[in-house]
């Protein structure tokens, strides 16, 4: 079922910028749980939602500003909403 939703999301995006933030998103995702899962494991540690979804967002930020340098969204923007990558993605296509 993953690999299903993941064929799909790049259908349901426009442009270069959406589908790569979009693949991010997945992998940003799936790392972060494999992280905290390990934390939990083998550490003792303790996993709550807000922990992982701040982990997320903050890894998922850093890998879209790497991805292309003059990207302006912030954790804040991201919170909201999808709409800082598309507004982002649709400007840049326009240039």
């Amino acid at each position: 079922m993953n690999d299903l939703l993941l064929h799909q999301w790049p259908n349901l995006v426009f442009g270069k910028f959406q589908c790569k933030a979009w693949s991010m998103l997945s992998c940003c995702v799936s790392w972060s749980i494999w992280l905290m899962r390990n934390k939990v494991i083998f550490n003792d540690g303790a996993a709550t939602f807000e922990d992982s979804f701040f982990l997320i967002l903050y890894r998922l930020l850093n890998w879209l500003k790497s991805a292309d340098n003059f990207f302006m969204a912030t954790d804040t923007t991201l919170i909201m909403g999808p709409e800082g990558i598309i507004d982002w993605s649709n400007t840049k296509s326009k240039l």
